[in-house]
């Protein structure tokens, strides 16, 4: 099946155009990796796929649907994107900055529960984060807060998950367990996309 669809994707920004002319096509069961050059635009594409960036030209579609017209929380509710820098200002304790990511599946202003503490619970223990619910985000390492911006990310259960970067900040052990969990996830083989025109 595939899941995300982008037909002659253009982004411009700063009156730049930074996207152009990109086809493609990511498929359930499969981790994607997006290669080239820094500055070639792989971040503004990842950000166009997610309904953070608005399309200059051509179209994304999602489980075959348009996302045309799309609310913030209807791209939030299938469109998980965990970006390449996550600064955190506010010292929320770890467990509320990661439930936080749950936020689009509520419905109306009703609170967090039990599900949403025990998924984050869940994914924090996948992470190697077990421990440190109660600790501030402003004081963990770059590394640390790289695993928390992803935990955030893979709470919401959203049918695409784009990362930007997501090993960027890691050791080398992180960085394996991050891709043995992604992996995991996603259930099938890796793939690598260099897009022809950015």
């Amino acid at each position: 099946m595939i899941l995300l669809e982008a037909r002659s994707l253009g982004v411009l920004r700063g009156g730049r155009r930074v996207v152009e002319g990109v086809d493609l096509r990511l498929e359930e069961g499969t981790v994607t990796a997006l290669l080239g050059p820094n500055g070639g635009g792989k971040s503004s594409l990842l950000l166009a796929l997610s309904g953070a960036l608005p399309l200059s030209s051509g179209e994304v579609r999602v489980e075959g649907e348009g996302t045309s017209g799309w609310s913030p929380r209807s791209w939030a509710r299938r469109v998980a994107l965990c970006p390449q820098a996550t600064v955190f200002d506010a010292p929320f304790p770890v467990m509320e900055a990661v439930v936080m990511g749950r936020y689009a599946l509520r419905e109306g202003l009703s609170g967090y529960d039990g599900t949403d503490r025990r998924i984050a619970r869940e994914v924090l223990g996948e992470l190697g984060l077990e421990g440190f619910e109660e600790r501030p985000v402003t004081d963990l390492s770059g590394g640390e807060a790289a695993r928390v911006a992803l935990a955030r990310a893979l709470v919401r259960e959203a049918p695409v998950l784009l990362l930007d970067e997501p090993t960027a900040a890691l050791d080398p052990r992180q960085t394996l367990r991050v891709a043995e969990l992604l992996r995991n996830r996603a259930g099938g083989g890796w793939r690598c996309w260099r897009p022809s025109t950015t």
